[in-house]
């Protein structure tokens, strides 16, 4: 766990790199994505509130006052409130969950039956739903569509919005 040469699965990045970026020492384009996708992790989001600008190069400051507050307004609320628009399902037993995300592999992502809520309001683990949403996010790429690339998107943001749970 402690090897700095592996690599992070959302950015194909170094642990190394990312960890630079986290302290500021620069905020490169893909950096600075990676650190805003991130900002639902307490420790990251932490650092980007407590970066000196004046240390920053001079995009990296206005990239970091032109995210600052989004980062501040986002919240697991605001996912909330948007996630549950979304139709299907919202309260599943942890059971349940795991079999439809199971079902979810098997069929390349698809699911029409079940909110993202239902996963949000399950009592699994972070870990066992990043997990499985990092394969249905795979495997929805395998689909050729507008509708896939939708669904990666619905995905990406239950992925983020699981950072802010924290369970």
């Amino acid at each position: 766990m402690g090897d700095a040469s592996r690599t992070n699965w959302s950015t194909g990045r170094s642990r190394e790199t990312n960890r630079a970026a986290a302290n500021g020492q620069h905020l490169t384009r893909p950096g600075r994505s990676h650190l805003v996708h991130d900002a639902g992790r307490r420790s990251i989001r932490s650092k980007l509130f407590s970066l000196d600008p004046k240390k920053l190069d001079a995009r990296s400051q206005q990239y970091l006052a032109k995210v600052h507050k989004d980062i501040q307004s986002t919240s697991l609320e605001s996912f909330t409130a948007v996630l549950s628009r979304a139709p299907g399902e919202q309260h599943l037993s942890d059971a349940e969950v795991l079999k439809r995300r199971d079902l979810m592999v098997k069929h390349f992502g698809v699911d029409d039956k079940t909110s993202p809520m239902a996963v949000l309001n399950s009592g699994l683990s972070d870990k066992v739903l990043v997990d499985k949403l990092t394969v249905i996010r795979s495997r929805t790429l395998f689909r050729l569509s507008d509708e896939a690339l939708s669904d990666v998107e619905a995905n990406n943001m239950l992925l983020v919005a699981l950072r802010y749970r924290g369970k």
